[in-house]
């Protein structure tokens, strides 16, 4: 399913895992993006994946987990993005837009990013941050643009500033934040499964914290693995 696709309400349903009827009202209610088509409401899945990205901080776990999935039931991959050189540790900015920008910089130089893109990135994460913050709370941000803006890139990409005596981020709980991940796919479908990924993985506090006091990359890299074990192990309870 191409991300421009255009969807039934029963495709919507069957996408989002809920049924129609529930669809439906959030259609009624303005919540979901949609247009009539006659008698029949028909919805870019697109706009449907964006719509995902401002909700993602409501999403209950299961939600979430969810949405990481593509049709084969595949869990994204978060290590394989976690470049040594796109992780910056005690990083520093004193506002969001000059944390964008540094990160898009160290983004441009780990993947050789021309300038024109990196600017290009700045400008639609910047104006993503003019709609609402993407700091989802409890000290975690995850900055991106709202549409494709990098469409010849082959995978996505994914920068890291690792704040350990936080920043303001304008938080939607208005704590500080302390993890700042820069987030860049070529398909919004993509980017949704990152985003839900890093929202679940990131709801453990206990986790957090980790990766919020942690001084080099080896040492993030294995909170990391130590994390995705303890879910494998849990899975298979």
């Amino acid at each position: 399913m191409e991300d421009n696709e255009i969807m039934t309400i029963q495709e919507v349903s069957q996408y989002l895992k809920m049924n129609e009827r529930t669809v439906y009202k959030l259609i009624q209610a303005g919540q979901i993006p949609a247009a009539k088509l006659g008698k029949q409401y028909r919805l870019n899945k697109d706009k449907i994946n964006e719509w995902l990205g401002f909700k993602v901080a409501e999403l209950e776990l299961d939600e979430l987990e969810c949405l990481e999935k593509d049709h084969k039931e595949a869990v994204v991959a978060i290590t394989p993005l976690l470049k040594k050189e796109s992780i910056v540790f005690n990083f520093y900015a004193v506002s969001k837009s000059q944390a964008i920008q540094k990160l898009s910089s160290v983004l441009a130089k780990a993947h050789d990013l021309s300038s024109e893109e990196e600017q290009k990135l700045i400008s639609a994460v910047i104006e993503r941050e003019r709609l609402c913050s993407t700091a989802i709370g409890e000290g975690v941000a995850i900055p991106h643009p709202r549409d494709v803006v990098l469409p010849d890139i082959k995978k996505p990409l994914l920068a890291v500033g690792v704040v350990k005596n936080g920043m303001d981020f304008e938080s939607i709980d208005g704590k500080p934040t302390h993890l700042v991940f820069l987030l860049v796919a070529p398909k919004s479908d993509i980017h949704l499964r990152i985003m839900a990924r890093l929202s679940r993985l990131l709801r453990d506090k206990a986790f957090r914290y980790k990766l919020s006091q942690a001084t080099n990359y080896e040492e993030f890299m294995k909170i990391i693995k130590d994390k995705k074990d303890a879910l494998a192990k849990e899975a298979k309870k």
